[in-house]
């Protein structure tokens, strides 16, 4: 008869570990996740006309997960601004948008309460 070896792993984190580890990660309201970062997003400095998210490219390591939606041209007091929306890739929600397209584009701004840090 043969001889069966087995063996198993098991991992677990504890809650406190967790929110010590550098990365970050956001979610969109239905569960996708949307961007790591290496910080905490109430860190970051806020637009005055939306209260957006500014995550400086550059200046802070992250990674979105995203698609690509319409382009628009929204009036604001002073002038025009346009913006490259991204969104969810699983309920197409917007949740960012771009001044410039990436990777030409200096900030990629999150929508207030777009996104969150619980799934």
């Amino acid at each position: 008869m043969p001889k069966i070896v087995s063996n198993s792993t098991v991992a677990t984190t504890d809650a406190n570990e967790a929110d010590n580890q550098p990365l970050k990660v956001y979610y969109c309201l239905c569960g996708e996740y949307i961007l790591i970062i290496d910080c905490v997003l109430d860190s970051l400095p806020r637009r005055k006309t939306d209260h957006a998210i500014i995550l400086p490219r550059g200046q802070r390591h992250y990674k979105v997960n995203v698609k690509r939606g319409e382009t628009v041209m929204l009036k604001r007091p002073n002038g025009y601004e346009k913006q490259y929306r991204l969104l969810c890739p699983r309920c197409q929600v917007i949740v960012a948008y771009e001044a410039n397209p990436n990777p030409s584009g200096e900030y990629t701004y999150i929508l207030d309460g777009a996104i969150s840090a619980t799934q």
